[in-house]
């Protein structure tokens, strides 16, 4: 049995020791997982052992988030040390295929102290290029300033594809056979859409608005800093088109920085519709989340051209009606999966 001493570094827990933390020292599910993404776990990825966690009463919610962490090899590197998203292990495994999609590359992106290697593909219909971002926990949310996202809480997502870039002008055009746009170029981002033009989009493309929770895991990209590239605001200039360098308008896609998962354009440019609608943060751990829709209420991320730089980052939540269709309002897409709210 591992035993975890505070002066210790932590070691990786067995399943033994995590049904003796339930059994014996009376942890709850929450307080388990925490220890997980503390240390790591070491434990066989197979039928046996979901059935043994299940024989001792474990949620199916919980199980599915190990589930994510083992297949995805999360169990060789604990919380604790420097975040490992693309093992060898990993590099050697077949590449995932997704129909509508054509892989086109393997990248290495980094940003800050972060540095993730994923897989790039091309959607058919659209032409837009996507990154599969892998399955994984994090904490989403933030503890300050109080607010709709003053509750840190911890999501364990499965994996999904997520454009590199907002959906241009030209993509609009292509799939849609108009031109919403108030700031007229191809390569800009389109804006001028409300969500339910956004969703009429996704429907013909085949594709989907990202939840919450994809959102703000993509744009993470493993950090925990107010930024994708850290905390201080001064460097936003680099990365993001905000009120103190936009000369009030849009600019064409991918021309700033990108985070480690190589997105453009998370922080700033144009705001994102997400698929959600609106609801309070839970204070307990969630698996691939989707706020239902109540009302007329939609959720949107990132900020855009015409604000100002504290309000661009990682955890900022906005509400607006889903016919809202200004010209800083755009989209970001997932795929292949689509699902209804």
């Amino acid at each position: 049995m591992s035993i975890l001493h505070a002066q210790e570094p932590p070691q990786k827990l067995t399943l033994d020791d995590i049904l003796y933390f339930k059994s014996i020292d009376e942890k709850t599910e929450d307080e388990i997982w925490q220890q997980i993404t503390r240390c790591g776990v070491d434990i066989p990825e197979n039928k046996a052992t979901y059935q043994r966690l299940r024989a001792e009463g474990f949620s199916f919610d919980f199980i599915k988030k190990l589930k994510i962490l083992l297949q995805q090899g999360a169990q060789t590197a604990p919380h604790s040390q420097k975040p490992a998203p693309h093992s060898q292990e990993q590099s050697q495994s077949p590449i995932p295929t997704y129909q509508g999609f054509t892989y086109l590359r393997t990248t290495t992106y980094a940003c800050g102290v972060v540095t993730h290697t994923v897989y790039e593909y091309q959607h058919t219909l659209t032409g837009l290029e996507f990154v599969l971002i892998p399955g994984n926990t994090f904490m989403m949310g933030n503890e300050l300033p109080p607010g709709l996202y003053s509750v840190q809480h911890s999501v364990a997502l499965s994996p999904y594809l997520i454009s590199k870039t907002e959906v241009t002008q030209a993509v609009w055009q292509k799939i849609m056979g108009s031109n919403p746009a108030f700031f007229k170029d191809p390569h800009k981002p389109v804006e001028q859409v409300s969500w339910q033009d956004c969703m009429e989009f996704c429907k013909k493309a085949g594709l989907s608005l990202p939840t919450e929770a994809q959102w703000e895991c993509a744009c993470r990209a493993g950090t925990k800093s107010k930024y994708y590239f850290g905390d201080d605001e001064a460097q936003l200039k680099e990365y993001a088109w905000y009120y103190g360098n936009s000369d009030n308008q849009t600019h064409p896609v991918a021309q700033k920085k990108s985070n480690a998962y190589g997105l453009y354009d998370m922080h700033g440019n144009v705001q994102e519709w997400c698929l959600d609608g609106y609801a309070a943060y839970p204070n307990t751990v969630v698996v691939d989340p989707l706020a239902p829709a109540k009302g007329n209420l939609r959720v949107y991320r990132g900020g855009s051209w015409q604000d100002h730089g504290s309000i661009l980052d990682s955890a900022r939540r906005f509400l607006a009606p889903s016919t809202f269709c200004p010209h800083h309002f755009g989209l970001r897409v997932v795929g292949p999966e689509f699902r209804q709210n």
